[in-house]
């Protein structure tokens, strides 16, 4: 289950809240109770790690044996 940011709209108090994905119940605010929140938009905590990613040429197409043949041919 995802954990989600909300704040609320009374207090001002930002608060997590672990909650399935598809839960369409009102959040109540944890300080104050009152029903007036909205969910907050933030970043994700999703890191790729290793080597092979963006950061090493992931997704660089690699010259081609065909492709240096032809320019040594010229």
């Amino acid at each position: 289950m995802p954990i989600y940011e909300y704040k609320c709209l009374d207090c001002d108090v930002a608060f997590e809240l672990l909650r399935k994905m598809h839960d369409d119940s009102p959040v109540h605010c944890a300080a104050c109770a009152s029903m007036h929140t909205e969910k907050l938009l933030s970043l994700s905590a999703f890191h790729l790690k290793g080597s092979g990613w963006a950061h090493d040429s992931y997704g660089v197409a690699a010259e081609s044996p065909r492709a240096a043949s032809t320019e040594s041919d010229a």
